[in-house]
């Protein structure tokens, strides 16, 4: 295990505090696991995910359905 040197502490609302406490013991994971590391991991890799170019837009929605009809745009 990696060794830590960070420390820090949140307030959280019951019902966030609960859910942690239940994907915890889900996962078979610590709750700063649930909490910080995959979260902040996930966040990072949405971040960073590949760029479309307009090019790649047009090539997806020849095939998929457009996100909202003519009346909505």
């Amino acid at each position: 295990m990696v060794s830590m040197s960070i420390h820090s502490t949140y307030v959280l609302d019951p019902q966030t505090a609960q859910n942690i406490k239940r994907l915890a013991r889900s996962w078979g994971v610590s709750q700063a696991e649930v909490v910080i590391r995959r979260s902040v991991r996930l966040a990072a890799e949405r971040e960073a995910g590949p760029k479309l170019s307009p090019v790649d837009v047009v090539a997806h929605y020849i095939n998929q359905p457009l996100p909202r009809d003519r009346a909505e745009t």
